[in-house]
């Protein structure tokens, strides 16, 4: 009886002298009943006790700050619960208080009927709770106010038998100026006989794994701290929900499945499990991806088409010699060199050093007028009679031909000379020959390179028109200029 003693006393010296010891003999009988644990399903009834102080103020025209103004008084409850989240509750009030610009030290007394709604777990020391209901306060015989209170609290366990329970609340009169703030703080204690029918396991552990179900993540599984109640099998530091191999220690970097030679490829996907390599697991100390199992030439990088070994090159432009072809001068063309960068290999590129990309052989295509110029010198390029000596009006000509040739440093100048039939044939071949000469001559005597000039002289083998008529036979003695690539 030394615990509830002290607790008269302390609450004997919290209320007012005008309050009637009968309340205090109650508490007396409540201390000395067998005490329980508490006020859950399997053990339903509790009784609170606790000092109240009532604001009349702030709602009735006077300030909230004129705490000396306040009302005070106690209450005893009973609380029975009826579910884990409801308990039904009938406080009994004795209070003194204040009204503005009333009576002051009015003694009331009142009973609530009220339903209180508690965010309730199992085996939880803070349970917070919202409660309403209806309740009578009686001023005096004749005078009966009804009350609707609204409140919010919170209980907070101690030990295993007992709580704190704190509220505040707002109070609706039906009837008069009493509508009024209340706040309350006290004790409660839990009693009866225990429901084995409905006891309660303080922590409920259905995998029996010694972590609480509303904290184990896998609460059907017996599982591990240090993975919120889920399972590690195979005790390698990885959850069993995210290992590839749950039955078998393995490492982080491989899901949890076993790497025996420490290369991060698990041993089922390594193709060489026991030896650490890069290369699905192998080694590959070239560097040519090709495994040394499988290389000829594991110390050598080379094609996988030469089993790993190193092909011969002997210009050294990347293309092996047996594709290459040109396989002693670099170059990126099938290996060849492009000295123009036309596209066009220098082995097949008829101008090799003039660009023509537009070209079917490398060299640059001749311009209209140009040609127009090679074609007017045909007939404009004149012989004294039945001679090959160039009359001096010719000369003008050959001067646009040699410069059409200078624009084309990568062509030559094909000079024919050509006869009509008139006269023995060896003779006329001959004739041909020497006036094509004479044009190479004078070419040769403004400058241009004598290699570049191809002199034939083909007679009357190749007639541009009819020699039996004195106009075609005129047209037949001429000499033509063509450039062609060298």
């Amino acid at each position: 009886m030394s615990k509830c003693r002290l607790l008269l006393i302390l609450i004997d010296n919290m209320i007012t002298k005008n309050m009637t010891r009968t309340l205090l003999y109650c508490l007396i009988l409540f201390c000395s009943i067998q005490l329980t644990f508490s006020q859950t399903p399997d053990r339903p009834n509790a009784f609170t006790g606790k000092r109240l102080w009532s604001d009349h103020q702030t709602t009735n025209g006077g300030s909230f700050t004129n705490f000396g103004d306040y009302g005070s008084g106690f209450e005893l409850a009973y609380l029975r619960n009826l579910g884990p989240y409801f308990n039904f509750g009938v406080p009994a009030q004795l209070m003194v208080i204040d009204l503005p610009d009333e009576l002051d030290n009015l003694t009331t007394f009142g009973i609530d009927a009220i339903g209180q709604f508690q965010l309730y777990r199992p085996g939880a020391r803070v349970i917070p709770y919202v409660s309403t209901g209806v309740g009578g306060v009686l001023e005096s015989w004749e005078n009966l106010n009804f009350q609707l209170p609204i409140n919010l609290g919170v209980n907070i366990r101690f030990g295993d038998h007992a709580f704190v329970n704190t509220q505040a609340g707002f109070r609706k009169s039906l009837g008069g100026n009493r509508d009024h703030f209340q706040y309350g703080i006290g004790l409660g204690f839990y009693l009866g006989k225990v429901d084995e029918t409905k006891k309660e396991v303080k922590i409920r552990d259905k995998d029996g794994d010694g972590i609480e179900d509303f904290n184990d993540d896998c609460p059907e599984i017996p599982g591990v701290a240090a993975f919120k109640g889920c399972p590690d099998s195979d005790a390698d530091g990885i959850e069993d929900r995210v290992d590839i191999c749950p039955k078998v220690p393995g490492t982080k970097e491989t899901n949890g499945c076993p790497d025996a030679d420490k290369d991060t490829f698990a041993d089922d996907v390594d193709d060489c499990p026991n030896t650490p390599g890069t290369l699905n697991g192998c080694p590959d100390d070239d560097g040519d991806r090709i495994a040394n199992q499988d290389d000829k030439c594991p110390n050598e990088a080379g094609p996988a088409s030469n089993q790993g070994c190193p092909v011969a090159d002997r210009d050294g432009d990347g293309v092996p010699d047996s594709e290459d072809q040109c396989p002693d001068a670099a170059g990126p063309l099938n290996g060849c060199p492009d000295g123009d960068n036309d596209g066009f290999a220098d082995n097949i590129d008829r101008c090799p050093e003039a660009a023509a990309p537009l070209s079917k052989d490398g060299c640059p295509e001749i311009k209209k007028e140009d040609r127009e110029v090679l074609d007017y010198a045909v007939q404009a390029v004149q012989f004294e009679f039945s001679k090959a000596k160039l009359k001096p009006v010719s000369f003008p000509v050959l001067d646009q031909v040699r410069a059409v040739l200078d624009k084309y440093p990568g062509y030559q100048l094909q000079i024919s000379g050509h006869t009509d039939s008139v006269g023995d044939a060896a003779a006329n071949e001959a004739l041909s020959v020497k006036r094509a000469n004479s044009c190479y001559l004078y070419l040769v005597s403004k400058g241009v390179d004598a290699n570049r000039l191809i002199v034939t002289g083909l007679g009357e083998s190749q007639p541009i028109a009819d020699n039996n008529t004195e106009e075609g036979r005129s047209l037949n003695r001429r000499v033509e200029f063509m450039v062609v690539p060298k």
